[in-house]
Parts: structure tokens; C-alpha cells; sequence
């Protein structure tokens, strides 16, 4: 493979079915969720991709089958109505949804004073109240389908601490304990 086919984004084809599961994704416009809704896409989910950048979800959308396969949904997850409206786009499109990733988020440069109070303020917003309106707006279509709710978390300073990568037998990092959950 040419190094200009490497970069080059593949279309995902996967003929749709009823019966696929359908994965809504909040920051799914970079990063880990675009990552993860690439493969759920390989995996034969239907997704419903939901973050601020239209654009960046657009394209994406398009690459992992269009509208038949992917939609895109643009939102900011601080806000409860554009959660509820994420929902109902995967129930008005697909007719169910299985699974909701809480994933939309940001972090701080390292260091606790390198960012101003309303960076802070925001970040909490979206990364704690953004991920309990997600999976609020999506408890009842999780319930009639027994879905799951998936979480990202993120260390204050933006990456994994020396403490947190070292684990001690239980599982849990001494620093920070819910680095990221699943249920």
C-alpha cells in the first residue's frame, strides 16, 4: 500500500439490516470516538455520531456508509435538549439504540494553574454534567432494547499520571480510581 493510500479514509461498506445494533458516540468527530465509531463500523453497528464540528461528523458519516449505515448528528452535550435530540435521531432513523459512549470531552494543559477558571468550568460541564445528560437521555431506549452505557474518563491533567499506571491488585489506581468505567 503507497503511502497515499495509507492516509487515505476507507469507506466502510456493510450491507444494513434491522437487526444491526445501533451505537450512539458523543465527541465522535476525533480522537477516540471517531476511532471507535470506525470500528464499530467494521464490527456492523449503525451509528449515531454526535459532537460540535458538523463538518468533521458529516465526512465521517459518509466514510462509514452514509445514511443507511451512519448519521450525523451535531450537538454539545452541555445542553439537555441536544442530548434528548441525539436519542431520537437513533430512534427516528434506526428504531432502537443498544448502546450510548459518553465520550465527549476535553482536558487542561498539565499543571492545575495553566488554565483559567472558566476553561475549568467548562471542562467539568462537559466532561461530568455532558456524560450524565447523555446517558440520562438514553436510559429509556437502552432499557426496551437491555443496552449498555459506556463511559470515557480522563485524568485532570489530560493523560494517564505515573500513579494512575501503576496498579496495585485490585484494578484501581491509587490516584485516580474511575479513570474510565463501563456498564
Amino acid at each position: 500500500m503507497s503511502p497515499a493510500t495509507a492516509t487515505r479514509p476507507r469507506k466502510v461498506r456493510h450491507v444494513a439490516s434491522v437487526g444491526d445494533p445501533v451505537l450512539l458516540i458523543t465527541g465522535a468527530s476525533s480522537g477516540i470516538g471517531a476511532a471507535t465509531a470506525r470500528r464499530a463500523a467494521e464490527a456492523g453497528y449503525r451509528l449515531v455520531l454526535g459532537a460540535r464540528s458538523k463538518e468533521k461528523l458529516e465526512a465521517l458519516a459518509s466514510e462509514l456508509g452514509g445514511a443507511e449505515r451512519a448519521i450525523a448528528v451535531p450537538a454539545d452535550v452541555m445542553r439537555w435538549e441536544e442530548n434528548e435530540a441525539l436519542v431520537a435521531a437513533a430512534l427516528d432513523t434506526f428504531g432502537r439504540l443498544d448502546v450510548a459512549f459518553a465520550n465527549a470531552g476535553f482536558g487542561a494543559k498539565r499543571g492545575w494553574l495553566e488554565e483559567t477558571p472558566e476553561h475549568w468550568h467548562d471542562m467539568v460541564l462537559t466532561n461530568v454534567l455532558g456524560a450524565a445528560y447523555t446517558v440520562r437521555a438514553a436510559i429509556p431506549a437502552l432499557r426496551e432494547t437491555r443496552g449498555h452505557v459506556l463511559l470515557t474518563g480522563r485524568s485532570p491533567e489530560g493523560r494517564p499520571s505515573p500513579a494512575a499506571s501503576t496498579r496495585p491488585p485490585s484494578g484501581r489506581s491509587p490516584r485516580w480510581p474511575s479513570r474510565s468505567a463501563a456498564t
